[in-house]
């Protein structure tokens, strides 16, 4: 009990029952209460309390500090000159989507051509990554020696900065540590999830690379684990191990599940069901519904795509094009849909997207030309209001680097002008997406202003109005920066 939990509780019950004396009291207020002209047991407790209460009020007198720091160190880098400030103060302020946007856009714009932030604003920016509203990476390359140095003497900069930089750092343990924990004899007393993360964390070292000796015997150790995730994340380690036993066993168990049949005049494929495997590890532990047809899919999706070619004799285009018996077309092009993001096969990437359309995944494995072929294409069939959703668009548009090339942009502004307007709510969105991932030379603006004049939407026109002024805005920074 602390020395004021003592006095309320003899002011409560009273000296009586509690006797308390009050020329012990630590600190500031039991200097005080001795300084006070002496008095009967009750009055000095009275005056004890109503001390404490004052103390508390006022709070205590900061410690000073051991030595001051070091004065800042001189920049090193190139300080924004007035208009890029003035320009990185008002963005700083805005706490709209389009704000955000243009102050990711300055800041990616600043560190390309090494200019800093001058010490004026160096406390917003770091206010930023302290209320998590900014990215470290966006952010540490515009800091300058003094913003390193101040983030460093305050330390809730300093604490945000580590935090976040540790984060990002340490989102998964490195390949040996992972290994280390699994070889560890309590790992098996550790969380499903933990374990999980660790072998998950091998599994990112495989992919880059990285494999060792001894992973194969350790990745089928914990194929053997009591929790399903683990025994799930263990199995696609496997299937992405060069070589492994395991991976060669899903392709030949796949294979022999598929072959193709002349049918009258053309070929098809006849898919068999595996047998009923409700252990495998392939199967995640979420899986519900056809656990057969699931494995299935699975058992695809762990065959190198170009391991069909050489079983069925063809080439993708023509296998994604054959009729597959039994309807199971599904699973089939599911799993070799999985296989080619996996692999990373162009090939049988661009025979899916030429069958199904444009799919995000897939258009990450298409070489450039193909991303913008396969999305102008998709963008140029009419917009219903069940043909494309604002949120379809937006994810084929992250696929494609910035700035978009022209015929991206004409398509997204014919895709924007023609079918039924947008509902009000996915203008914001779009709007920004534009905003950032059109170029700023002037051509492109006149083209937007232009598109804005040909439409009869009242919201339209203002969404593709607000696009051009914002890339005036960023022309207009990149001279501000030079």
């Amino acid at each position: 009990m602390s020395a004021r939990d003592d006095l309320v509780t003899a002011g409560l019950l009273g000296l009586r029952r509690h006797p308390v004396s009050t020329d012990g009291m630590p600190g500031v207020v039991g200097d005080v209460v001795r300084s006070l002209p002496a008095a009967d047991p009750a009055a000095a407790l009275l005056d004890a309390l109503a001390v404490g209460v004052v103390a508390r009020r006022a709070a205590s007198v900061p410690p000073r500090p051991a030595a001051f720091a070091a004065a800042a160190p001189p920049e090193d880098g190139r300080v924004a000159g007035p208009a890029a400030t003035a320009r990185l103060t008002a963005l700083l302020a805005r706490t709209d989507t389009r704000g955000r946007a243009l102050l990711t856009a300055w800041l990616a714009a600043a560190a390309e051509r090494g200019v800093v932030a001058p010490a004026v604003v160096l406390p917003g920016l770091l206010d930023l990554v302290a209320a998590a509203k900014g990215t470290v990476a966006d952010v540490v390359p515009v800091l300058g020696a003094r913003g390193r140095w101040l983030a460093a003497a305050h330390p809730g900069w300093s604490d945000a900065l580590a935090r976040r930089t540790a984060r990002q750092a340490a989102a998964e343990p490195g390949p040996d540590e992972a290994r280390g924990a699994i070889i560890d004899p309590a790992f098996a007393r550790r969380p499903a999830p933990e374990r999980a993360a660790q072998v998950a964390a091998l599994h990112a070292a495989l992919v880059q690379g990285g494999a060792g000796p001894d992973d194969e015997e350790l990745l089928v150790r914990a194929l053997t684990d009591r929790a399903a995730s683990v025994r799930h994340a263990a199995a696609r380690a496997l299937v992405d191990l060069p070589g492994s036993a395991f991976a060669r066993q899903c392709e030949d168990r796949a294979l022999a599940l598929v072959r193709s049949e002349r049918r009258a005049l053309r070929q098809v494929l006849v898919v068999d069901l595996p047998e009923p495997d409700d252990a495998s590890p392939l199967l995640g532990p979420g899986t519900t519904g056809g656990r057969r047809a699931a494995l299935l899919e699975a058992l695809v999706a762990a065959t190198p795509p170009h391991r069909w070619e050489e079983h069925l004799g063809a080439a993708p285009a023509q296998l994604v094009g054959r009729t597959v018996d039994g309807d199971r077309d599904r699973e089939l092009h599911a799993g070799w849909r999985a296989a080619a993001v996996r692999t990373g096969d162009a090939r049988w990437a661009a025979a899916l997207v030429a069958r199904h359309g444009a799919d995000p995944a897939l258009l990450r494995v298409l070489p450039l030309a193909g991303q913008v072929e396969a999305v102008v294409a998709r963008l140029h069939v009419r917009r219903s209001a069940r043909a494309m959703s604002s949120t379809d668009v937006e994810e084929l548009w992250d696929v494609l680097p910035t700035p978009w090339p022209d015929a991206v942009v004409d398509a997204a502004l014919h895709w924007l002008l023609t079918g039924p307007p947008l509902p009000s709510f996915w203008h914001t969105g779009v709007g920004d997406r534009l905003a950032v991932a059109l170029s700023p030379d002037p051509t492109t603006e006149a083209r937007v202003r232009a598109a804005a004049v040909r439409t009869t939407d009242r919201t339209t026109t203002a969404t593709l109005q607000d696009v051009a002024d914002a890339l005036l805005v960023r022309r207009q920074m990149l001279e501000e920066l030079a």
